[in-house]
C-alpha cells in the first residue's frame, strides 16, 4: 500500500490447509499482517482529526473442521488472535478521534453445517472473543464477547423457489473507552424469501428486524426498526 497522506506498508498473508480424506477432516492455518489509512471522514468531517496514524494490525488463526454422515453435517472450531497498533477510536473526552495506540483480541468461534432434509439446511455458529485496550485495561469498544448465528434455509420446487430465516446474537459491549457507557445486548431475526420464474426472471423479497427489535449499535442512535424490501432481477 502507498498512500500520499498516511505513508507506505507491506503487507503479507499466508494461509495453508491439510485436507485428511480418508477421515473428513480439515486443518487450517493462516497469518497476515493489515494496514488501514485513515478515512477521508475520518480526517476532515465533524470530530474528524488530521493528525490520524494508520492503522496496522497482525493475525493468526489456526482450526479443525469435520465431516459426520457423509458430509451431510459439518462442525469446525478455529482460535484466533490479532494484535493491533494505532487503533482509531472516538474519545468523549475529546470529542474527537484519535489513536490509542496497541490492542488485542483472541478468541474462538464454532460454527456448523447441517443438512437436515434434502431441502432443509441449518447453519450456526458462535464465536467469544476477549480483547483489550492496552491504554485502559479494559474491553475494546463495540466488541462484543458473545456473538452468535442461527439459519435456517427452505428449498421447494427443485430449487425454483426458497426461503430463508437467519438470527444474530450480540452480546453487551462497551461503548466508552473508560467503562461509563454499555450497550445491551440483542438478537434480531431477518426473513428472506425468491423465486425464478424462469431461469433469468427472479422475484424475490426480505424483512429485516422480523420481530421489531429495539437496540443500539452506537449510543444514541436506533438501529433500523422493521423494514419490508421486495425487487427482481433479470438477466439477459
Amino acid at each position: 500500500d502507498n498512500h500520499n497522506a498516511a505513508g507506505s506498508s507491506s503487507t503479507y498473508r499466508l494461509t495453508s490447509l491439510v485436507d485428511v480424506w480418508e477421515t473428513g477432516t480439515r486443518i487450517r492455518g493462516s497469518i497476515g499482517t493489515g494496514f488501514r489509512a485513515p478515512s477521508l471522514a475520518e480526517n476532515l468531517f465533524p470530530f474528524g482529526n488530521p493528525a490520524l496514524r494508520p492503522e496496522t494490525n497482525k493475525g493468526w488463526e489456526y482450526g479443525v473442521e469435520q465431516d459426520f454422515a457423509d458430509g451431510l453435517v459439518v462442525v469446525g472450531a478455529t482460535y484466533f488472535r490479532n494484535d493491533f497498533r494505532n487503533l482509531i477510536l472516538f474519545d468523549l473526552n475529546t470529542f474527537t478521534l484519535l489513536n490509542i495506540g496497541a490492542g488485542r483480541a483472541h478468541g474462538v468461534e464454532l460454527w456448523s453445517q447441517s443438512l437436515l432434509t434434502d431441502t432443509l439446511r441449518m447453519d450456526a455458529s458462535y464465536t467469544r472473543t476477549d480483547t483489550q485496550d492496552s491504554a485502559t485495561g479494559l474491553p475494546l469498544v463495540r466488541r462484543p464477547q458473545h456473538k452468535g448465528t442461527l439459519s435456517f434455509r427452505k428449498s421447494f420446487w427443485c430449487n425454483q423457489a426458497s426461503t430463508a430465516l437467519r438470527g444474530r446474537f450480540i452480546g453487551n459491549r462497551l461503548d466508552a473507552r473508560d467503562g461509563s457507557i454499555k450497550l445491551d445486548d440483542y438478537v434480531v431475526w431477518d426473513l428472506t424469501a425468491d423465486y425464478y420464474v424462469d431461469r433469468d426472471f427472479r422475484v424475490f423479497g426480505r424483512i429485516d428486524n422480523l420481530f421489531d427489535e429495539d437496540y443500539e449499535e452506537i449510543t444514541g442512535f436506533s438501529a433500523r426498526p422493521l423494514a419490508l424490501f421486495a425487487g427482481a432481477d433479470w438477466v439477459f
